[in-house]
């Protein structure tokens, strides 16, 4: 089975939390005779001798928004955005996703035989319809995997 990974990154130094879960869950993918191709969310593509690595389509952008966002974008007090946090917001999510999309397209076409499209801890908000388009017209299985459950609970319970 040839099964694509985005994952939210492929580096463990990171410090996000579900990575060291997602490297054994890619891991048990390989040993258990699957061809994986791995595409980080967010960083780096690092080699790997168990799987093939694809370049974040984002990661230049990724780090300039982030290095600008933790410099200019401060939450208020409160957990309330300002305008210039809703735009830069609202903006990010429509280009990554249109990006994304091209991208994902271009991978699973590129690749033969994909069976499967996983997303692993990814912002779903981000790659709305994403899975579905891809589903459509390859007639691939999609999943979705959140790993770091606990982190997200507090956005979700604010509202």
């Amino acid at each position: 089975m040839k099964i694509v990974v985005v994952v939210t990154s492929v580096d463990l130094r990171s410090r996000l939390g579900g990575m060291p879960a997602y490297w054994q869950l890619l891991k048990a993918l390989y040993e258990t005779g699957n061809e994986i191709v791995v595409i980080p969310y967010l960083g780096r593509a690092h080699e790997s001798l168990l799987w093939q690595m694809r370049p974040s389509p984002l990661r230049l952008p990724w780090e300039v928004r982030h290095a600008l966002s933790k410099k200019f974008l401060h939450r208020r007090s409160g957990g309330n955005c300002g305008f210039r946090e809703r735009m830069v917001f609202t903006l990010t999510k429509m280009l990554t996703c249109a990006i994304w999309r091209k991208y994902l397209l271009k991978v699973v076409q590129s690749e033969e035989n994909v069976d499967a499209l996983l997303f692993l801890g990814l912002p779903v908000n981000q790659i709305q319809g994403i899975s579905r388009g891809i589903k459509n017209k390859f007639n691939i299985k999609t999943a979705f995997f959140e790993g770091d459950v606990p982190a997200i609970l507090s956005r979700v319970q604010r509202g």
